[in-house]
């Protein structure tokens, strides 16, 4: 294209990041040189926020020492701060990274992280304080230890290994767990579903409607086992397993669905027999506080052993 008299016009493109301007090499120049500077003043703000770290206290109270001990937390976060919960990581006392399993609790409207929910291994000494600190980025190691690992198992069951503990949880019948094993020592019984006994109301064994996982991670892995009791109340069993642990934590919750206002509870009992060694162990879930819909939860299991009494131990309470 040739206009104004044959005189050729030419539009020079400018380098990346640089903006097209048709109107002179002085707005270019301009636009170039805003673009640089709002460059400076961003890294400029980033080298001005503070590295995160966020403290975690962790208290024992029991005198037990805590060695590699599931602990769980919940911080805020500011908005922008971080976007991935995987972009965390948590310094031991010692500065080196502790087992972590994070997920987001809840989110800013920009998609950061607001609220994580920060699953870890503690080690604390007994009656001590240890304080554990959330960074971000990367850590100079990884955290090593063992993981939980979930698998499959035979028509629906969910298999869980804590690298310590195995643990079958079926996807029906009568039982809770169908199969637990420690090492070289297993039970040779299943464990079966609570038994809840209410006033005035027939009793009769409880439904299961199924097993679903409801967290996995390596340091925690959780399970949801949903039924129904005769009398119209209906259960979720959580069952938790942990990294390195030899026992799975069981969170019961009940809910009324039955007409009456009121279901008087007289016992709720998780009981586990070896038909090898005739142990047999008993767990007062719940006991009646006499109120119509008062109960409270036992403190300890009462295990019983036809060949000896058991030992007095102390409760240790999580850090």
């Amino acid at each position: 294209m040739q206009p104004n008299g044959g005189r050729q016009g030419r539009m020079r493109l400018p380098p990346a990041g640089g903006s097209v301007s048709t109107a002179g090499p002085n707005r270019l120049v301009l636009a170039r040189s805003l673009t640089l500077a709002l460059a400076l003043a961003a890294g400029a703000v980033r080298a001005a926020t503070p590295p995160l770290a966020v403290p975690l206290a962790l208290e024992e109270s029991a005198g037990v020492a805590r060695h590699a001990w599931p602990a769980s937390a919940s911080v805020p976060l500011p908005r922008g701060r971080v976007r991935r919960p995987d972009a965390l990581w948590l310094a031991a006392p010692d500065g080196r990274a502790a087992p972590l399993q994070a997920r987001a609790l809840e989110r800013w409207p920009d998609g950061s992280v607001r609220w994580p929910l920060l699953d870890f291994l503690a080690d604390v000494p007994p009656g001590k304080l240890a304080t554990y600190t959330l960074r971000e980025g990367a850590a100079t190691a990884p955290a090593s230890g063992a993981r939980v690992r979930l698998a499959a198992g035979r028509d629906g069951a969910r298999v869980l290994d804590s690298g310590a503990l195995r643990a079958t949880v079926p996807a029906g019948g009568e039982a809770l767990v169908a199969d637990l094993a420690a090492g070289a020592v297993r039970l040779s019984g299943a464990v079966p579903l609570p038994a809840l006994a209410v006033d005035g109301a027939p009793g009769g064994a409880p439904s299961h409607e199924g097993v679903t996982v409801e967290t996995e991670g390596p340091v925690r892995t959780e399970l949801l086992v949903t039924g129904r009791y005769p009398a119209g109340i209906a259960y979720e069993v959580r069952i938790a397993a942990f990294a390195g642990e030899r026992f799975l934590r069981l969170q019961h919750t009940i809910t009324n669905l039955a007409d009456a206002h009121y279901a008087p509870l007289r016992s709720l009992l998780l009981a586990a027999d070896d038909g090898r060694t005739g142990f047999r162990i008993l767990a007062p879930l719940m006991k009646s506080s006499g109120g119509p819909a008062g109960a409270r939860a036992a403190d300890a299991a009462l295990r019983t052993n036809p060949r000896a009494a058991p030992a007095a131990r102390p409760r240790p309470r999580r850090p």
